[in-house]
């Protein structure tokens, strides 16, 4: 071989080495494997379909053995814990004999440490709240529900600052915080910036369902993997309360490929709801999914709002680059389009009005359930460090631990 076909050759091999690294393949499981369930909305009825393994957890209860796990481990009368009314005081462990004394880095007792330090955060206020909206926009969501006659916060960055920065130590802690103070059987709306995600976007972040994480050295691509990794954290610890949680995204998002949310589907069981924003006041057609831990998500359907006549926005821009391949990108409405209409807003709070009690209920059945049976620990050291990493929660420990 000629020098200089060797000298192209390691130069070709150091390219695809750097290319490997810059745009890394994620671990990717297939929903088969998370126990994920599809509701599809067709001629007025509901179809839903789902693995053949996982039907039969479709009668078990709303979320998986391990996230019983979570509360038992929150709720153990130990020197590691008690509860004293609706605050969970938890300590450290002080017996090294301890099971969940000795491996803190386990998966659970990281989400449970990341509960012990807000916990020992001095002068929070600890009444239950009813409903959290993060990334709440025009909270939409959050005046239905205060018209309603519920206690609920609104989450947003505009309107707190770092405070409310999910991607910032102090905003994360803030979420976990209002997650916590929410009542057993209460409601959560979790819509992680969806920008990255989305199909006009793939040219240039890169994403794919092989690949999620997309390019490494773009910071809206990174903050977008930071928010679903920490919404999944959340939604973990909302059902280890019983909470009616929502996660929100656009019909192409491949949001649900990201390996936390992966994780996640190992862990709770998920229903995926797919309709379009327009039956509910929306003024173009927008068709939504929306993943749920309870199956009431599916009476959304039965509060649409007559539908208006869409106008015409300019949502998409097709155009041909210089290599003539044709190309879209965002028009300028498509910003606008974010916005949860008022009827929305409405339609969830009146289905969480018809469902309080069944759901409270069901909650406090859980709750009861989990402090008696608790569950087997995951000792899967590589799967808590999933966790610290994708969910970057060691900045988030060294935070409250300051406080």
């Amino acid at each position: 071989m000629s020098t200089t076909k060797q000298a192209k050759s390691a130069s070709t091999t150091e390219q695809a080495k750097s290319a490997r690294a810059l745009y890394p393949r994620a671990p990717y499981v297939s929903h088969k494997a998370g126990k994920i369930s599809y509701v599809h909305h067709k001629a007025g009825k509901i179809r839903t379909l789902c693995p053949p393994q996982s039907r039969r957890n479709l009668r078990a209860p709303y979320v998986h053995h391990k996230a019983i796990t979570v509360f038992h481990f929150l709720e153990r009368r130990t020197s590691f814990g008690q509860r004293v009314g609706h605050k969970l005081h938890l300590l450290p462990p002080t017996d090294t004999s301890c099971e969940f004394g000795k491996n803190i880095q386990l998966l659970v007792e990281v989400i449970a440490l990341l509960a012990t330090l807000v916990f020992s955060c001095p002068n929070l206020d600890w009444s239950p709240i009813d409903h959290l909206e993060t990334f709440a926009g025009q909270c939409a969501v959050t005046k239905a529900e205060w018209q309603a006659g519920r206690k609920a916060v609104p989450f947003e960055i505009l309107v707190g600052g770092d405070c409310m920065d999910f991607c910032s130590p102090a905003g994360f802690a803030n979420a976990v915080y209002q997650t916590l103070r929410t009542s057993p059987g209460g409601g959560a709306l979790h819509a992680p910036v969806c920008s990255t995600w989305v199909f006009m976007s793939r040219g240039s972040t890169l994403r794919s369902p092989t690949r999620p994480l997309g390019r490494g050295d773009s910071q809206k691509v990174a903050d977008g993997n930071l928010h679903v990794a920490r919404c999944a954290v959340l939604c973990i610890l909302a059902a280890a309360k019983g909470i009616f949680w929502l996660l929100e995204q656009p019909s192409t998002s491949i949001m649900e490929t990201h390996p936390s949310f992966q994780k996640m589907l190992k862990i709770l069981h998920v229903r995926k709801l797919i309709f379009d924003m327009k039956d509910f006041g929306a003024n173009t057609q927008k068709r939504t999914i929306l993943y749920s831990s309870h199956e009431e998500v599916d009476d959304l359907l039965l509060h649409k709002h007559p539908r208006k006549r869409c106008h015409s926005k300019e949502m998409v821009i097709r155009y041909t680059d210089s290599s003539g391949k044709s190309r879209c990108k965002g028009g300028r409405d498509l910003k606008m389009s974010q916005t949860y209409p008022r009827e929305f807003g409405h339609a969830l709070s009146a289905v969480r009005t018809k469902n309080l009690k069944k759901i409270k209920a069901k909650a406090k059945k859980f709750l009861r359930d989990a402090k008696v049976k608790g569950g087997e620990v995951d000792r899967n050291r590589r799967s808590n460090a999933h966790w610290v990493k994708h969910a970057k929660l060691m900045p988030v420990f060294e935070y409250l631990a300051g406080r």
